[in-house]
């Protein structure tokens, strides 16, 4: 079986949830699945290298263009006859023309659901070529329940076309979670904080959380963001006004982040809405309580989390943060680790390809 790939998001810099997707499940199936061929294709494919394992089975294609509307119209279909291919795999856009079966991963609708996070062009442009590739694909992946259930009733697919594979957590942080880590306090010169890890978008409610902090009972607790800008920096400035005692990371290595989820006194989650969201289960890895909110796909993993709260009331989310600062952990990680796995990704995704 020849699989294709495309894996231009890896051409932009910072790793996202689509990129983190990729990466996970194809590093699991070059390995799991090692009789199929696996042509990944971006613009470059030097940058590509680096988080794909050098293997036979693996062909690195140079996307020659930058342009989307090449890629999608011409470069694809090209590269799709140039080797034969039998499945190609794209995220939330396919092509314009078909030469194979076809598979498209969408993570969520949100943009539909959530207009007002997004702005009109976005809406309306990427409602139009959601659902063209929704009707068209042989198979769509998503990663919750939740997603699920929205792409089936907007785009009116069958449900039995639609898995949810989830996410994996990284492994690298499995292991990591096992390790004695370095304290992040010291650099930071701080005692106590509560973390945040998640880029800076208005739908992920960082105000908010800034505001649930400003309480005598919190005083002590500094609040540390881990993620990039999708915006701009102006933001942050509004920020520290607010609350003095933030910190800003950016870009951050692995062994870093795991540090700051071992000892953070607590992580929280205050999105408004989100197709999944793995950050909150990271933190478990750590034996660190997470507080998440319970709309749209977050409520999924309800069972993990300590405390759960309304992101639209900062009483709530205030009141859920102070009960849980002292609780014991006692969650089975365990079960999570087994639940979200880049190994049941890989075998729901191979399993549904086998029969089609």
């Amino acid at each position: 079986m020849k699989i294709l790939v495309d894996c231009h998001s890896f051409d932009n810099e910072g790793f996202q949830g689509v990129t983190s997707y990729i990466r996970g499940l194809y590093n699991e199936n070059i390995l799991k699945f090692p009789d199929n061929d696996y042509f990944l294709c971006s613009s470059n494919i030097d940058n590509l290298k680096n988080y794909f394992p050098n293997k036979k089975n693996v062909h690195f294609i140079k996307l020659k263009f930058n342009s989307s509307i090449i890629r999608l119209c011409f470069e694809m279909s090209y590269i799709i006859l140039k080797y034969n291919i039998d499945f190609l795999h794209v995220q939330y856009k396919l092509p314009l023309f078909r030469f194979c079966k076809e598979i498209v991963s969408m993570h969520d609708v949100l943009f539909i659901d959530y207009p007002k996070y997004f702005g009109l062009k976005f809406t309306v442009l990427n409602k139009f070529f959601y659902r063209f590739s929704a009707k068209r694909a042989d198979l769509i992946t998503t990663i919750s329940d939740y997603s699920k259930d929205r792409i089936s009733k907007w785009f009116k697919i069958p449900k039995d076309k639609i898995i949810n594979s989830s996410l994996g957590l990284d492994q690298n942080l499995i292991l990591n979670s096992k390790k004695q880590l370095s304290d992040p306090r010291k650099k930071l010169n701080i005692k106590n904080y509560i973390l945040y890890v998640s880029r800076f978008e208005k739908r992920k409610n960082h105000i908010g959380l800034i505001k649930a902090l400003q309480c005598n009972e919190l005083s002590d607790q500094n609040l540390v963001f881990v993620g990039s800008d999708t915006h701009n920096e102006d933001k942050f400035k509004t920020f520290k006004k607010i609350k003095k005692n933030i910190y800003w990371l950016k870009n951050i290595s692995i062994d870093d982040l795991s540090s700051l989820y071992s000892f953070a006194t607590l992580t929280v989650y205050p999105s408004f809405c989100e197709g999944l969201g793995i950050p909150p289960l990271e933190s478990l890895l750590f034996k660190t309580n997470c507080v998440c909110s319970n709309t749209t796909a977050m409520n999924d993993y309800k069972e993990y989390m300590i405390a759960t709260f309304d992101p639209n009331n900062i009483n709530d989310m205030r009141k859920k943060i102070i009960e849980s600062i002292d609780k014991p952990f006692n969650i089975n990680i365990k079960k999570i680790e087994e639940v979200y796995s880049w190994k049941y990704t890989s075998e729901s995704l191979m399993k549904k390809l086998l029969i089609l």
